[in-house]
């Protein structure tokens, strides 16, 4: 995938990756057990909690190459990076985008459920050359936005 002008692969000392939710409320951390997800397939990445409605950021810049519904994940976003890293986020209740897009961080690309009843969960996995990795290892100074 080309970069967009200018960026720099992550192992390149480019900026680090932001949490795709302000103030987010870490329910589970990378691979901890989730007694809601007796499959484990969230534990390759992060569950985090949000307010109704949240909206959802691209943590690095990218291109979307997933948006869809898929099997227990929900709603999928799935979006490449330059050198082999890629960000999946699934939960969302709609997308702010579409397949193709190119997308800079901070960019919103959806909304979590605004039902003030409803389980506000949002996953967030990040690879390197398809393999997880523990997003917060990552992540710069987290501050509220």
């Amino acid at each position: 995938i080309a970069a967009f002008p200018g960026q720099r692969a992550l192992d390149d000392g480019a900026r680090p990756l932001i949490m795709p939710l302000k103030q987010p409320r870490l329910l589970y951390g990378f691979r901890e057990d989730d007694p809601d997800d007796p499959v484990q397939r969230f534990q390759k990445g992060l569950r985090l909690g949000s307010l109704p409605g949240a909206v959802v950021y691209t943590p690095y810049d990218g291109k979307v190459v997933f948006a869809a519904p898929y099997r227990g994940f929900g709603n999928l976003l799935v979006i490449e990076h330059e050198g082999g890293g890629a960000t999946l986020l699934a939960g969302l209740h709609s997308f702010a985008i579409s397949v193709g897009d190119w997308v800079k961080q901070r960019t919103p690309v959806g909304v979590m459920d605004a039902d003030p009843s409803g389980r506000h969960r949002l996953y967030f996995e990040f690879r390197v050359d398809r393999k997880p990795v523990d997003p917060m290892t990552l992540i710069g100074p987290i501050v509220n936005e």
